[in-house]
């Protein structure tokens, strides 16, 4: 009976113990709330005399920082150079005696029957030059056992032009892989071509565009 007691007693002891550091613990709080309190409220205070530029102001407003701005700048684009179109000459001044058969068989008075004429036959008299109708790099030069002195010239562009029936002495530095100028001169008409030694003295003149016969009069636009 008195343990029971004694313990009741204890018990009420921690319980008033616990209430009291409760009340301790409520009070510090409260303290610190109000201290907190107290802090920012004179922090508050301290910002209303804060002055900007001179001027008090009761709220501080940081400046807006004002970005600094791009300017844009379109690109220049170099206007391209203008591409000069080859002005085609005449090899030989001549009336035209022979035209381009375009696969078409024509009349040969040499041979005596009909064939193709993969070019055109300019009237010129023996020894009359020859020039190029167009800047370019002489391709070949030889001797064709039909159409006798023969000289080439790559143009570029595919465009390759023929000069045949040539005399056999050409003019100095006339060989394969030499530059012509437009008008430089290549040869000299004769008459050794012998499938069209029948025929009036000539130069035959032929183009080839991409591998293929074409056209003097038309690709080149000469002797319209």
């Amino acid at each position: 009976m008195e343990r029971n007691k004694f313990k009741n007693m204890s018990r009420g002891v921690y319980i008033s113990l616990a209430v009291c550091m409760l009340i301790v613990a409520g009070i510090g709080i409260f303290a610190s709330v109000r201290s907190v309190s107290n802090i920012m409220s004179e922090n508050m205070e301290s910002l209303d005399d804060l002055s900007v530029n001179g001027d008090i102001i009761s709220e501080y407003i940081p400046p807006v920082m004002e970005l600094p701005t791009v300017k844009e700048e379109t690109p220049s684009i170099p206007e391209p150079h203008p591409v000069e179109p080859i002005v085609w000459v005449e090899p030989i001044e001549g009336e035209v005696q022979k035209r381009f058969s375009n696969g078409e068989l024509m009349y040969s008075e040499t041979m005596n029957d009909y064939r193709t004429h993969n070019g055109i036959d300019v009237s010129a008299t023996d020894g009359s030059a020859v020039t190029s109708v167009a800047d370019g790099y002489i391709k070949y030069v030889g001797m064709d056992p039909l159409w006798g002195r023969t000289v080439s010239v790559d143009h570029g562009n595919g465009i390759v032009t023929v000069y045949k029936n040539l005399a056999e002495t050409l003019p100095e530095g006339i060989e394969a892989g030499a530059f012509v100028e437009e008008g430089g001169v290549l040869g000299a008409v004769a008459s050794g071509a012998l499938v069209e030694i029948g025929e009036s003295s000539h130069l035959h003149f032929e183009v080839m565009a991409d591998g293929v016969y074409v056209d003097p009069i038309e690709v080149l636009a000469i002797y319209e």
